[in-house]
């Protein structure tokens, strides 16, 4: 699931397909998990996938206004649900 081979998934699919609370998916256009598998989280999580520029790292501590409008937006439209 991620550019690294020596790296286990965390979940399985079956077992994101059980979340049924909100979820926000965001992924950096470099980030370690790849685009395709990020699409495909973001199916099996019925939710939007969110791409940012980067990696996790720079979306978060150097652009960290690009996550903040995302999350705004999430949590509003969460808290209406």
């Amino acid at each position: 699931m991620v550019n690294n081979p020596n790296t286990e998934d965390f979940l399985e699919p079956n077992q994101l397909q059980q979340i049924t609370a909100p979820v926000l998916l965001v992924n950096g256009d470099s980030d370690i998990i790849r685009p395709e598998y990020a699409n495909e989280m973001a199916k099996l999580l019925h939710t939007n996938l969110i791409v940012v520029p980067g990696d996790h790292v720079s979306y978060i501590s150097t652009q960290p206004q690009i996550l903040l409008g995302h999350l705004k937006k999430f949590f509003e439209l969460s808290h209406n649900q």
